[in-house]
């Protein structure tokens, strides 16, 4: 019966494209979707009058059920239509201010929900688009007085909150601050996820039957704090403490994820970067093993390489890189999800710096071919998802161009009915 359709249909446009001859630029596009069992022929005949075939003879479970066919087909466009694209993200925001009248833990909760929602749907660019960033900083600054209050917070809502607010600063490229770096280290300190490998002393430990943790929460959340700690040690010269760190970590590296240790590998080699040690650097470059499925954490391995000379093997795995990451994207569709195509407009940018310094390295008079727009194209497409690489670095341009304009760390604005104040505190005390 349903063959009988299929030739009912292409009978009535042959003989509708023979009668009016639309021709295929003029002719409705239509789609002829079910259980077709076409021949090549047939779907050729169909293509050239406009007519694309969509088969579900393939999907899971349909096995000739026409009405099974149809059922995945509808809630598949169903699902669809229900999922945003979150190019908007943050889309949900909330004020929260710190009432010192009130106990902190009925405030704090919200905040920790909230948070903690939006960091679940984020769509996961390598660097937030910068109208994003402003409005999760906006966001992020009411709450973080807050920071200052989680000694009189619950255990395990401390070291949550922390990571949450830590999460947000770093997606705003933001550093942490200074007055605010001994309350990280009392939360780091307050717990111990693994302690037959490192003593931190009164800590809480999976050992401790008064607390029944989830570790599997605490235990990365704790990972993270860490390696922000010893960024702002680096980034601010505290030696002492940057040391004290990676030694914890070094300890305890064989239990860490692959993405934990690239992150540690990467530190190490920025520290002795920043501390102008080459020889240490490329040590510990040639300590830090490829990990093919973590393409981004290669591209920053390669980008460390050309930094230090080796531009011709840092070409060669930004290039596999890339090719990664493209594989990954015509395996994975981009509906919600931008991590692949974020990685892709990033990799590129790095990639077509190393070409050009290549292209001097063979005392060339003009740039290869590829560069510099080699990508152009692509990076065309790319920008629908905000992912731009070329914006963030000219908007860090306009910033470097001017100078940093002083602001206070807290500023009172006065509003139009009597007695109305509110507190505006700034995470930095540049407005940069």
């Amino acid at each position: 019966m349903y063959v009988n359709v299929i030739k009912d249909v292409m009978a009535y446009y042959r003989s509708s494209y023979d009668k009016l001859t639309l021709g295929k630029e003029n002719s409705p596009k239509i789609y002829l979707i079910g259980i077709l069992k076409l021949s090549i022929g047939q779907i050729k005949l169909l293509e050239r009058r406009n007519i694309t075939t969509l088969d579900l003879s393939n999907c899971k479970d349909v096995k000739g059920n026409h009405e099974k066919a149809f059922t995945i087909f509808l809630d598949y466009l169903s699902n669809e239509g229900k999922l945003r694209n979150r190019l908007g993200w943050p889309d949900i925001n909330l004020h929260f201010f710190f009432d010192r009248e009130k106990e902190v833990m009925p405030q704090l909760t919200p905040i920790l929900e909230n948070w903690r929602m939006l960091r679940q749907k984020y769509p996961n660019w390598i660097i937030v688009p910068e109208d994003r960033r402003e409005a999760l900083k906006i966001y992020t600054e009411d709450s973080i007085s807050f920071i200052y209050q989680l000694s009189k917070v619950n255990t395990p809502i401390d070291i949550q909150f922390l990571y949450e607010y830590n999460w947000r600063i770093e997606k705003c490229l933001l550093p942490i601050s200074n007055d605010v770096i001994k309350y990280y280290e009392s939360i780091i300190e307050k717990y111990n996820p693994f302690p037959t490998l490192i003593d931190i002393e009164n800590s809480i430990t999976p050992n401790d039957e008064q607390y029944k943790l989830d570790w599997k929460d605490i235990g990365p959340k704790w990972l993270e704090i860490q390696l922000s700690l010893m960024r702002v040690y680096r980034e601010e010269g505290f030696h002492s403490q940057w040391q004290t760190v990676s030694a914890r970590l070094k300890t305890i590296f064989e239990c860490l994820k692959p993405e934990f240790q690239e992150r540690y590998y990467y530190e190490l080699c920025l520290y002795s970067m920043f501390s102008l040690n080459i020889t240490e650097a490329k040590k510990e470059l040639e300590e830090w093993l490829p990990n093919d499925t973590l393409p981004f954490w290669e591209a920053k391995r390669a980008g460390l390489m050309a930094e230090l000379g080796d531009v011709v093997e840092a070409e060669k795995i930004l290039e596999d890189s890339l090719k990664f990451i493209r594989k990954e994207l015509n395996l994975n569709p981009i509906i919600n999800d931008y991590s692949y195509v974020s990685q892709e407009a990033y990799v590129m940018q790095l990639l077509n710096y190393i070409k050009q310094a290549a292209s001097f390295n063979k005392k060339r008079n003009t740039l290869a071919k590829e560069d510099p727009y080699s990508f152009k194209d692509r990076w065309d497409v790319l920008v629908q998802y905000k992912c731009d690489p070329w914006a963030e670095i000219n908007l860090f341009k306009i910033s470097l161009d001017r100078e940093p304009v002083q602001v206070k760390d807290k500023e009172k604005k006065y509003g139009f009915d009597i007695g109305q104040i509110s507190n505006t505190y700034n995470l930095s005390g540049y407005d940069a």
